[in-house]
């Protein structure tokens, strides 16, 4: 078993590497600004290739034309000198006017599924912050865990009923055949993710999205390496203790397709996000996704992805978010699996994000996973305890592969069919697989903590006619979520007057401006602090700080002037 690694070396048989592509320069992390990647373009599939090159005539500067996904018609443009956001948003709607050019979206990379914890005003208004940001944030090396916690390596497992869902399969190891699409910061050779031997992760189906190259092995660089060796370690770690005092896995029995997608659990970046989602669907053959991270924003090119995934059968799960005062996205999608945090007393973690965007909770404070941390000479592999919603995710997505190894995943696509078995787990986890602890908020953590045990015992529904996703939200919906606390109505009022401060035809006005502008909206309502606390503050009635609350946006001039700024 390899004991070292360097970035970046081929695993023997993984094949030969793909050459390095040209790519925009990426900052430095933590990005404290968001920082324009690729436009994502959807053209008439028929004339696509033409299509993208009419497009890129009207771009300033120099552009390549990237595949993401041909089939669909889906391609991204990719700079070569970098963009400012308010440039982008105004070069996206010049985008759409072009013949052919069905949607046109500026991507970016930002904040990730937790805010820089050195840079909360950065990212969070003052009302937004949370009181004590160490012990909210997740964590990583030195925590100290809560007693039940520190004194019991598996008590995540005995949380969720693991073991008595183990039980339930009967002689098949627990995940057996499932295959999981892992979108983080790559692999690594931990013991405790090779140890079931060389089927259990498949790096030879992922890519790496930040280097441009075939390898996913992880470098242990950004603020938070190894990040993807822990959130794996929850999913798959094998049930032989391989490092003391040894993690075991909710599905040990699954394989992991790992797909490097970032270098930090603090950013995101939609682009890779997106690429690396319809390669696991499309190359890889996932049956499921977990996503441990996100962002504060929406992009309808990942949505698109995800519903690609949805209509194939893949069943996704995202992380809520850490220190987040709303649920990020993709976990903010009506059709994805949004998922929270709970300890070991059976409470919410004090750090994840809630809203009623929540499915469900599953254990993600002080869960034991395996850790790889940078030293010379190569990575020194451990096992300690960590917090974040990466880890309930992971935990969700563990049990998730369990019901689709107990009733067999082709079973369930020949009763239900490809595009209803995400909604259909769906309506199976949130009626039957969960406990409620004591003083639980289903309103705002979802239904329950994840009982795998129950998960599996519950009877299948008879068919899937009447299994029905969620209805998707209006944009107005969707803006409400980035104020949890204040009164929805007083929130769509300031909304109104501010993208329609002048006079005339209020309703017509407003309805003409969201349809011009209501993206770019989302996008600076989960960029910047300062718009979310002006309009916090009008909602709030207090109107008079709102007014003197700087909004230093970088936006189009369509939108500064659609608000009056």
């Amino acid at each position: 078993m390899p004991t070292g690694q360097q970035k970046k070396r081929t695993r023997p048989g993984a094949g030969p590497r793909r050459p390095a592509q040209p790519a925009p320069p990426r900052p430095a992390a933590p990005l404290r600004t968001p920082q324009f990647e690729t436009f994502a373009v959807r053209l008439e599939p028929a004339r696509a290739r033409a299509l993208a090159k009419r497009a890129i005539e009207v771009l300033p500067g120099t552009w390549r034309v990237r595949p993401l996904a041909p089939q669909l018609g889906e391609y991204e443009l990719v700079p070569q000198r970098p963009l400012a956001p308010g440039r982008a948003w105004t070069l996206a709607r010049a985008l759409r006017r072009v013949d052919g050019v069905v949607e046109a979206e500026p991507l970016f990379g930002y904040a990730g599924l937790e805010p820089d914890p050195d840079a909360l005003d950065a990212y969070l208004a003052p009302h937004e912050r949370p009181r004590a940001t160490r012990a909210t944030r997740a964590s990583g090396a030195g925590e100290t865990p809560k007693p039940c916690a520190a004194s019991n390596p598996r008590w995540s497992l005995e949380a969720i009923a693991a073991e008595s869902a183990w039980d339930l399969i009967g002689d098949l190891p627990p995940g057996r055949g499932v295959l999981v699409g892992h979108p983080d910061t790559g692999y690594t050779h931990h013991p405790e993710l090779w140890g079931m031997g060389p089927g259990a992760v498949l790096p030879h189906l992922g890519y790496d999205y930040v280097d441009e190259d075939a390898d996913a092995l992880d470098p242990l660089v950004g603020s938070f390496p190894g990040h993807g060796t822990a959130t794996a370690s929850v999913i798959l770690s094998p049930t032989t203790a391989l490092v003391a005092p040894g993690v075991t896995g909710v599905a040990p029995a699954a394989s992991l397709v790992p797909v490097r997608v970032s270098t930090s659990v603090v950013h995101f970046s939609f682009s890779s996000l997106t690429r690396a989602l319809y390669r696991l669907i499309d190359h890889a053959g996932v049956h499921l996704i977990s996503m441990s991270l996100g962002g504060p924003f929406p992009s309808d090119a990942l949505e698109r992805a995800l519903a690609y995934g949805i209509e194939k059968g893949v069943i996704p799960l995202a992380a809520a978010g850490n220190v987040w005062p709303f649920v990020v996205y993709p976990a903010r999608y009506e059709r994805v699996i949004a998922v929270g945090a709970s300890h070991c007393q059976g409470g919410k973690w004090s750090g994840s994000a809630s809203g009623s965007a929540i499915d469900v909770s599953a254990p993600g404070e002080s869960v034991w996973r395996a850790c790889a941390k940078p030293q010379d000479g190569g990575p020194l592999y451990g096992v300690e305890p960590s917090s974040g919603t990466s880890y309930a995710v992971a935990t969700a997505a563990g049990a998730c592969a369990l019901w689709l190894a107990h009733h067999g995943r082709a079973a369930l696509l020949q009763r239900y069919g490809a595009p209803a078995l995400a909604d259909v787990f769906r309506r199976v986890l949130t009626e039957s697989g969960f406990r409620v602890p004591p003083g639980w908020d289903a309103r705002r953590m979802g239904v329950g903590i994840v009982d795998a045990a129950k998960l599996l015992a519950a009877p299948l529904p008879a068919a899937a006619a009447g299994i029905r996703s969620r209805a998707p939200k209006g944009l107005l919906e969707s803006a409400i979520d980035y104020f949890p606390g204040d009164d929805p109505d007083r929130v769509v009022a300031a909304l109104m007057r501010g993208v329609s401060p002048g006079r005339g035809s209020r309703a017509s006005a407003v309805r003409n401006a969201l349809a011009d502008l209501g993206d770019e909206l989302l996008f600076h309502l989960g960029t910047s602090p300062a718009l979310r606390a002006r309009l916090h503050a009008e909602a709030s009635g207090t109107t008079r700080r709102a007014r003197a609350t700087p909004t230093p946006l970088d936006a189009s001039a369509a939108f500064r002037s659609k608000l009056g700024l």
